[in-house]
């Protein structure tokens, strides 16, 4: 579904190849967007000591760790220095495929996005 909407975004066919979709669309790919609602939610809890969730917090232990729980996965994100610029970057490296060459930085829109889009008439022709 996301991919289908960044498709949508940048009028792009099948054909694109799936990485290169949110470099079009200057969206970040949908797992760092993830992480950053993660972090996002985790900060607004942390700061927030009366929160009834914080009863939970010194718990986090004591879960499976094939559980993967999100609070777990969140200080692993503020110990590592998770920013979503630097990830996005590190996997557009990773990344080996036609025309790479084109983008150096993904974090930056691609030329072309600030041309105007036609506007469709409010009523038939």
């Amino acid at each position: 579904v996301l991919n289908r909407a960044m498709r949508t975004v940048t009028g792009t066919l099948m054909a694109t190849p799936t990485p290169w979709l949110p470099v079009l669309s200057n969206i970040a790919p949908p797992e760092i967007r993830r992480k950053e609602a993660l972090l996002r939610e985790f900060n607004k809890i942390v700061s927030n000591p009366e929160l009834p969730v914080m009863c939970d917090l010194p718990q986090q232990d004591s879960r499976l760790k094939s559980r993967k729980p999100s609070l777990r996965t969140a200080s692993q994100l503020i110990e590592e220095n998770f920013t979503p610029n630097a990830n996005w970057a590190s996997s557009w490296e990773s990344f080996d495929g036609r025309n790479k060459f084109l983008i150096s930085d993904p974090t930056k829109a691609a030329g072309g996005l600030e041309i105007p889009r036609k506007e469709f008439p409010s009523h038939p022709l």
